[in-house]
C-alpha cells in the first residue's frame, strides 16, 4: 500500500513551489543568495516570571534542496523580503528553525523584523 502522507507531502511541496512563493534574499555574514520562500508565521507563548508573553515570528519556508548552505539555518542569519529586514531567531531558547513536514523536505525558519532596508 502506498504511503498516502508521503505522497501528499510531495504533492503539497510541488504546489507550494509553483504557487505560494516569493523571492527573498538570504544573508549569512557577507554572503547573500536569492531563494524562493513561502511566507508564514508562528506564535510562541513564552512563560516568564509574571505570566506569558506572546511572540509572533515571520516564517520563511524553504525547500531543503534550495537552501543555499550545506548546513542548517543559524541564529543571526538575515532575510530581506519586501523592503524589510529580518533576523533569524526565536524566543525563550526555542530553535530558530524546524522542519516543515514529517519528511524533512523544507525548513520553517523563524525570524524577527529588525527594520527596513
Amino acid at each position: 500500500m502506498a504511503d498516502l502522507l508521503n505522497s501528499g507531502s510531495k504533492w503539497f511541496q510541488s504546489v507550494r513551489a509553483k504557487h505560494c512563493i516569493t523571492l527573498v534574499q538570504y544573508l549569512r555574514g557577507s554572503d547573500s543568495d536569492d531563494i524562493l520562500a513561502t511566507l508564514g508565521r508562528t506564535i510562541f507563548k513564552i512563560s516568564e516570571q509574571f505570566g506569558q508573553v506572546r511572540y509572533e515570528s515571520r516564517d520563511f519556508i524553504v525547500a531543503v534542496e534550495d537552501f543555499p548552505y550545506s548546513d542548517e539555518p543559524e541564529p543571526g542569519d538575515r532575510v530581506v523580503e519586501g523592503g524589510c529586514a529580518y533576523e533569524v531567531m526565536a524566543p525563550g531558547g526555542e530553535p530558530c528553525w524546524r522542519f516543515g513536514d514529517l519528511y524533512r523536505r523544507s525548513y520553517r525558519i523563524h525570524a524577527k523584523r529588525i527594520g527596513d532596508v
